[in-house]
């Protein structure tokens, strides 16, 4: 059995922890690392410090050498499919391990999906 780790990043994730976490997950032998790919935090503190999913696992790309990594969820109401799928390759590109995994739904938080899209509200 392999285990990997799941994080909410909008929920006061800064470069300091993200790099720390990194290091740990990959010192510690788990198999992945993967986050959430939200806009504001979750938990009623809309203003917690949050990375751009993306950047973040550009950064973890380069900096690990075998981590299983990507966004847990990667809604489509944040981004074009094809747009989605070239930076999923871009940064897959970048990583040693190479093994990025992406899951694109619809997108289930309403908030989300409107504060993205606000003709849709």
């Amino acid at each position: 059995m392999q285990l990997t780790i799941m994080i909410e990043g909008q929920e006061g994730l800064t470069w300091e922890r993200w790099r720390q976490l990194a290091q740990t997950v990959e010192d510690a032998g788990y198999a992945g690392l993967f986050r959430s790919d939200h806009l504001t935090g979750l938990f009623g503190e809309p203003t917690r410090p949050s990375l751009d999913v993306w950047a973040s696992l550009t950064w973890l790309a380069s900096h690990t050498t075998r981590l299983r990594f990507g966004p847990l969820v990667c809604p489509l109401t944040f981004y074009h499919p094809a747009l989605l799928a070239k930076r999923a390759a871009a940064v897959a590109d970048l990583s040693e391990a190479a093994s990025i995994s992406a899951w694109a739904p619809a997108g289930t938080r309403a908030s989300t999906r409107c504060s993205v899209s606000p003709s849709r509200r």
